[in-house]
């Protein structure tokens, strides 16, 4: 999606065409494009996507001068929904889960599941719930045991992670990037 917001700079489309490179970067950091060695990878785009702006002088420096504003103007404007995003969605989380005193990492950070001393099929059990949304009934299922067994193994994480039911335990996690 990156060449084709060059292109469609290139070719007198700038506005289109910043608007894509702007909404590529989005789709790179939802993906986790950026997690490593954020600015060695982000640097060399940048370059690029303002060379393509330089570009437009062909088509006059008005287009250059455009882009160069518009540019701006998407950078700013995507990290204020961002941030608004950010503050205003922290409020539909239970107040255990904002403030659990038993996770040491800040919200956004890797949680590896390894340091609470869990099994190895409770980790299981809470990255499948975690990113597959699996009930109980799915998870007994997948791993040949009883309902009854995965309702004790998510008890014991309740215990450990301080929440009362699988719900707050969703939640408390999804603000972090859940390893094993």
């Amino acid at each position: 999606m990156m060449a084709e917001s060059v292109l469609t700079i290139m070719t007198g489309w700038t506005q289109l065409g910043i608007f894509l490179f702007y909404a590529t970067l989005i789709l790179m950091f939802v993906k986790e494009r950026f997690k490593t060695h954020m600015l060695v990878r982000l640097i060399p785009l940048t370059i690029i996507h303002l060379l393509s702006i330089f570009a437009c002088v062909v088509l006059g420096w008005v287009h250059v001068f455009l882009g160069l504003a518009s540019s701006f103007f998407y950078l700013a404007f995507f990290y204020w929904i961002y941030d608004i995003l950010r503050t205003k969605l922290s409020c539909f989380l239970p107040a255990q889960t904002k403030k659990n005193s038993v996770i040491k990492e800040k919200p956004g950070e890797p949680l590896h599941l390894s340091d609470y001393k869990i099994s190895d099929r409770q980790m299981d059990f809470i990255i499948d719930n975690l990113h597959e949304n699996c009930s109980y009934k799915d998870l007994s299922e997948k791993y040949f045991v009883s309902i009854s067994t995965v309702k004790k193994d998510f008890s014991e994480l309740f215990k450990i992670f301080g929440v009362t039911k699988l719900e707050e335990l969703h939640l408390l996690l999804l603000q972090y990037k859940v390893t094993k």
